[in-house]
């Protein structure tokens, strides 16, 4: 097959779209087909040189017909038609993927109104969702798909790899990730002298304000904030760790948390926020705290270092079905019956 990947943004813009994009992108070209990815993100970065698939940034409206006429279907990274209508109206299949759950809380009148654009043009395409929860929030008939893992990078350590950090955060610095209130339940469990090593990965608005913390309350050569690190910087630090702590509070409603089934996969224990799509992405192997609530985070934290696991046997089949050829599969499969000229669904379903 041909396939158009439309993603406004890529690299070197960080984030869990991206890596999205990229992955699948470079595993559907593994997999023999030809792949085109546009987006509008003009600055280039080093490994556009080395991609398996031609990479098109800030396209004119010919290129994008050209790409349209080439396509035989359209992948979109979140819907928007501004790149995607030269494909429609040359009525190639098109597949929006939703990240995020559908709400207007605290948007602009303008920035409302584009929700309900995007929402309405759900019903020319066949969306996938990458949780049951964020397809149902855009209230969307199609399929949902979880983010991938690469298991070639996201795995369990080496033999000689001792997991000598206790409590691990990966993701971007802010209140509304939960970092304040980890930082909370992270004080009294270093008094109980549960934790005597916990690592922050990531970069964002509350580090300044977590740094000082940290300094305050004389934890400075017990809690480390090491910045950002790349998807292998990522997995060295989940190998190293016996607990990732995933405390989103409800001002953000998670999709599907790529960052558990990473964790999960390098041998992690799990204790998350209940929230959005965090339960269906874990798969029930991780443990569920209410989101918010340092006293919930704190008691679930201790229990998972004092050694009562959520984790089992099955943890291991339930990620062989996220890994990326699998994931790839699933959509292949999809586009495939589409060019086909197989019926659009017209409920939601989970593949």
């Amino acid at each position: 097959m041909r396939i158009a990947i439309t993603s406004r943004q890529y690299l070197p813009v960080l984030g869990g779209t991206i890596q999205y994009t990229s992955m699948l992108a470079s595993e559907f070209s593994r997999q023999g087909h030809a792949v085109k990815l546009i987006t509008r993100t003009p600055e280039r970065h080093p490994s556009d040189r080395e991609t398996p698939f031609e990479l098109i940034r800030c396209p004119s409206q010919n290129t994008l017909m050209a790409s349209a006429d080439w396509a035989d279907v359209v992948l979109q990274v979140e819907p928007s038609l501004q790149d995607v209508w030269p494909f429609l109206i040359k009525r190639k299949p098109w597949f929006p993927t939703l990240h995020v759950g559908h709400s207007t809380h605290d948007l602009s009148r303008k920035d409302a109104l584009l929700r309900a654009i995007q929402r309405f043009s759900l019903r020319f395409g066949r969306p996938i969702g990458v949780s049951q929860y964020v397809l149902n929030s855009w209230g969307s008939r199609g399929v949902s798909i979880l983010n991938p893992v690469d298991s070639t990078i996201f795995e369990p350590p080496p033999d000689n790899v001792r997991r000598d950090v206790d409590v691990l955060f990966v993701g971007r610095m802010t209140h509304d990730k939960g970092v304040g209130v980890l930082m909370d339940a992270l004080v009294r469990l270093v008094k109980e002298k549960l934790v005597s090593h916990a690592v922050f990965v990531g970069d964002g608005p509350a580090c300044p304000g977590l740094a000082a913390r940290i300094s305050e309350t004389g934890l400075s050569t017990t809690v480390q904030l090491v910045g950002r690190a790349d998807a292998a910087g990522v997995a060295a630090w989940m190998q190293r760790s016996r607990v990732l702590a995933f405390p989103t509070t409800p001002a953000w409603l998670e999709a599907a948390g790529l960052t558990l089934l990473e964790a999960l996969a390098c041998g992690c224990e799990v204790v998350a926020s209940d929230i959005g799509g965090v339960a269906e992405t874990g798969g029930g192997f991780i443990r569920l705290v209410k989101p918010g609530n340092v006293d919930e985070l704190y008691d679930g934290l201790r229990k998972t270092l004092m050694g009562e696991s959520a984790r089992n046997a099955e943890v291991d089949e339930y990620l062989k079905q996220q890994t990326l050829p699998e994931v790839a599969r699933r959509y292949l499969q999809l586009m495939k019956s589409a060019v086909n000229g197989s019926s659009r669904p017209e409920k939601r379903s989970k593949v």
